[in-house]
């Protein structure tokens, strides 16, 4: 985060792309949905997955002054000290049936200020998407996960209720 004469006020470093990221006004943080490139899944004790790293959502806590030299890392040593959640995208088979993700404004009744809506969107049927809210811990917000027309219309989508946010599975094993 930069201040408008271009000095740093906050900085943190991930291993892996950004996809995408949103502002959460009320509990003041930064939702990021990434790909984590700390290890492959194969190391995590999953195997044939056409996607080699894990797909991650974490929240950001910006705190004037933080300029992180550490990686934000789940392993040994890294800078998690301003992360208000790390949560990964499960389980890790059916992330194979996502073509992309992406974070968006709340829905017309919800409180956007609170917080941010997570969407999958199916890999074989464009434009089918399932979300959820989910609020500033990484908690998915109750009676709000939604399906668009897309997906309704599909002839045998993936249960709704498959995906879900939990910790990101340990490295078990190291490369050779």
């Amino acid at each position: 985060v930069y201040a408008l004469d271009g000095n740093v006020l906050y900085q943190i470093w991930h291993d892996g792309a950004i996809n995408n990221m949103h502002w959460v006004a009320s509990p003041r943080v930064l939702v990021f949905v990434a790909s984590n490139s700390e290890e492959y899944w194969s190391l995590r004790g999953q195997h044939g997955l056409r996607r080699h790293h894990p797909m991650v959502v974490f929240a950001a806590r910006p705190t004037l002054g933080h300029i992180g030299q550490e990686i934000v890392t789940t392993t040994s040593g890294g800078d998690m000290t301003t992360l208000a959640f790390y949560k990964c995208l499960l389980p890790a088979r059916a992330v194979d049936l996502i073509a992309k993700w992406h974070l968006h404004k709340s829905s017309t009744g919800e409180d956007g200020s609170r917080f941010v809506r997570l969407g999958l969107i199916l890999l074989n049927t464009p434009g089918a998407q399932v979300s959820w809210l989910i609020d500033e811990t990484g908690l998915e917000v109750p009676n709000s996960r939604r399906t668009n027309d897309a997906w309704e219309l599909e002839t045998n989508p993936p249960d709704p209720e498959l995906f879900y946010l939990g910790d990101l599975p340990p490295i078990i094993s190291t490369p050779e």
